[in-house]
């Protein structure tokens, strides 16, 4: 039997990083959350077509607009990790 797939196409329109700002601090938090709705509202859907035609998803590559921390971030990084990590950034299935 032949194997069938169903690719989930990355947009290159992702949204640019908003610039942080002090007096908003969470607003790339939220760029962060909007854009994983997105993201999981297409999955939702290339899932459902892809058990209707009978194929199996490929992934696309996620973005992460804030990185994933286990204690308080700064502008949505690591603290002091201003410049070793551009956002967006791929990030893993689990982030």
């Amino acid at each position: 039997t032949q194997r069938r797939f169903l690719l989930v196409h990355d947009p290159s329109d992702r949204p640019a990083v908003v610039p942080f700002d002090k007096a908003d601090y969470d607003q790339r938090a939220f760029q962060h959350v909007r854009y994983q709705l997105t993201v999981r509202a297409r999955l939702k859907h290339a899932l459902a077509l892809a058990l209707a035609l009978n194929r199996t998803v490929i992934l696309p590559k996620f973005w992460c607009y804030c990185d994933r921390y286990f204690y308080r971030l700064e502008a949505c990084m690591i603290p002091g990790g201003h410049h070793a990590t551009q956002l967006p950034f791929e990030c893993p299935f689990d982030h």
